[in-house]
């Protein structure tokens, strides 16, 4: 939880706002990439976020990372917890989506 989000939302304002947009909106709820790092050395966060923020906005959860810049690429994945938010309505963006089906995989294989 970033302080920006602790900010906007306070913790019973922040539960309210989970169930607003969880109840009966499962359109508005999305899980997708939050772009951090500096110019040309990006990674990313996977968050659980209001489809109508912008990009680096506030979001609701973080869900897992994903680094692209290292030598093997690096994503880390809490497949629980997506779980819990796809049960829940949330949408996974399409490359959101493609991460999720190779960290399963992955999984399974192993």
């Amino acid at each position: 939880m970033n302080a920006v989000n602790k900010l906007r939302f306070p913790q019973t304002l922040r539960n309210s706002r989970i169930r607003e947009l969880t109840k009966g909106k499962s359109k508005m709820v999305k899980i997708r990439l939050r772009r951090e790092g500096t110019k040309d050395r990006p990674y990313y966060k996977i968050v659980v976020t209001d489809g109508r923020a912008r990009r680096e906005g506030p979001y609701i959860e973080q869900v897992g990372t994903h680094n692209p810049m290292k030598d093997s690429v690096e994503t880390k994945l809490d497949l629980a917890k997506i779980d819990e938010w796809i049960g829940k309505g949330a949408q996974p963006s399409d490359t959101v989506r493609s991460l999720i089906k190779k960290a399963r995989q992955s999984e399974a294989s192993a």
